[in-house]
């Protein structure tokens, strides 16, 4: 039974990687921001670059049984907790780093686009 169990882990691993798609309980190793449940991370497209004054990051996430507005929701109402600040919809920024989410697709399978902009500090 135990072999059965890993053989079906395995399977369900490589599916996620040849479609594309990956989560995690974080958006990004290098941000704390956490990944509600139900969204997946599209590991296709994703960019992420280190600039003089910090790191850049930007993924697409799609949920299928959320809408964009119930992401932005449930972002509001955990981000503060982590020490963000909500600027406008869909908008926080944390000293000097900032997080938008914007909408892509609203109606479920919902698709949006999380742009982090991170500091070194400064």
């Amino acid at each position: 039974m135990k072999m059965y169990k890993k053989f079906l882990f395995l399977l369900v691993c490589l599916f996620l990687t040849a479609t594309g798609y990956a989560t995690d309980s974080f958006l990004t190793k290098t941000s704390d921001v956490p990944l509600m449940d139900g969204l997946i991370v599209r590991s296709t497209n994703q960019m992420d670059f280190d600039t003089p004054t910090g790191q850049v990051l930007s993924l697409e996430a799609i949920s299928k049984n959320k809408t964009g507005d119930d992401v932005i929701k449930f972002y509001e109402s955990v981000l503060p907790q982590m020490g963000w600040k909500i600027e406008e919809k869909g908008s926080f920024s944390r000293q000097s780093d900032t997080l938008n989410i914007v909408i892509l697709k609203n109606k479920k399978p919902s698709k949006m686009r999380f742009d982090i902009f991170l500091t070194n500090g400064q």
